[in-house]
């Protein structure tokens, strides 16, 4: 049997053939590397692996997907570089003695279309990923707010749920149970959709564009 610094230094050597191989076919084929011109200085091309499989974050289950709608939206809070819960779309946020009432006060913010972002925006987002009819595949992740699971199942009205909107800036969410870790659930880039340019249960991608 071979020693293992026999197979070290075959592993060692096999790997650099490897990258070796590699590197001559980018050479000779630089487009297959990702390698585009860049249209000006203020264009940054970003790989993705793969094509997505819907951009709807109700119905997103892939890598690939969460990686542009991750792009595109940010949670109530987010992450830093320790991966730790920051403030994201909520600036701030109190908790009730009993751990069971979250409030959040959102940013300043606009989508894409100009129009601003709002609390009953995540309202609807969360109403609409428990709508039986949308059949999200994370449905479940809801289930510590007030409701959610007998929503989720068609036993309770959307209404019922134990998030509503204060005011425009101002979230109010009522947990079925103490969760320390809410902030880091809400990291997740499915918790808001902006509630005009989506109806009640699911919807699917017709079409990607694939990469040049």
């Amino acid at each position: 049997m071979a020693s293992g610094k026999a197979w070290n230094r075959r592993l060692a050597l096999a790997g650099g053939a490897a990258l070796a191989a590699g590197g001559g076919y980018l050479a000779f084929h630089p487009r297959a590397g990702g390698v585009h011109p860049v249209a000006d200085a203020r264009t940054l091309r970003r790989g993705n692996a793969s094509e997505p499989q819907t951009l709807d974050n109700s119905l997103s289950v892939a890598v690939y997907d969460d990686a542009i709608i991750g792009d595109m939206t940010i949670g109530l809070t987010t992450e830093d570089t320790l991966a730790n819960p920051i403030p994201g779309m909520a600036m701030r946020w109190t908790t009730s003695a009993d751990g069971l009432t979250w409030t959040f006060t959102l940013r300043q913010a606009l989508w894409s279309d100009g129009k601003p972002v709002t609390a009953q925006d995540f309202v609807f987002s969360w109403q609409r990923l428990l709508d039986p009819r949308t059949a999200a595949p994370y449905g479940y992740f809801l289930y510590i707010v007030k409701n959610a699971e007998p929503i989720n199942a068609g036993k309770l009205p959307a209404a019922e749920l134990g998030a509503r909107a204060l005011d425009d800036h101002t979230l109010e969410v009522r947990l079925e149970h103490p969760a320390p870790y809410l902030l880091q659930m809400l990291t997740h880039a499915m918790w808001c959709r902006p509630r005009a340019r989506t109806g009640p249960g699911r919807k699917t991608m017709s079409a990607t564009a694939p990469s040049a």
